[in-house]
């Protein structure tokens, strides 16, 4: 896994802001447990470039999540099909509050009562590698990344607890 975190251990801890948390509860385990992997290779203090791909490998998924190599195969796959129609639905306040992160212009007149942005620009499966990409939106980027010491309201989950549920249900 390549990341830009010193290491993984039992430990990780994933970070992003919590107006990510209506549209993480939705998502299906196998692309929570995707997103989480792809997740933890960011360093939450600091915002990665706008062309990186985050990586996610079978052998990845296998220790994290401690399933069978097909069922790790099968996981990313359609995790990272999952990813790609996933949307971060926006309230008005929230979208007012972030409009200027996210370089909308948006005021108390003009601000909608709802928002999608989309969560991937796109995806990638390689089957003969064992592996999927990940390429964030530059508006999800900013849900993910530049947490730590500034004033925003951020989530913080053990990545372990996380790929380790079993059901939508579970609490994360």
């Amino acid at each position: 896994m390549t990341t830009n975190k010193t290491s993984l251990s039992r430990l990780t801890k994933v970070r992003h802001r919590n107006e990510l948390n209506s549209t993480l509860s939705t998502l299906p385990m196998a692309a929570k447990k995707v997103l989480f992997l792809a997740m933890c290779q960011i360093n939450s203090k600091n915002e990665f470039d706008d062309d990186h791909i985050f990586y996610v490998t079978v052998a990845d998924y296998i220790k994290w999540v401690q399933v069978k190599p097909d069922a790790a195969y099968l996981a990313l796959r359609d995790g990272s099909n999952i990813l790609d129609t996933t949307l971060l639905k926006l309230k008005h306040d929230e979208i007012l509050e972030l409009s200027s992160d996210l370089g909308f212009k948006f005021t108390k007149s003009n601000v909608p009562d709802s928002m999608n942005l989309s969560l991937t620009v796109f995806s990638t499966y390689y089957r003969n590698e064992g592996r999927v990409g990940i390429k964030f939106t530059k508006e999800a980027k900013r849900f993910l990344c530049k947490l730590i010491g500034e004033e925003k309201r951020y989530t913080t989950q053990v990545l372990l607890s996380v790929v380790r549920l079993t059901s939508v249900n579970a609490a994360s």
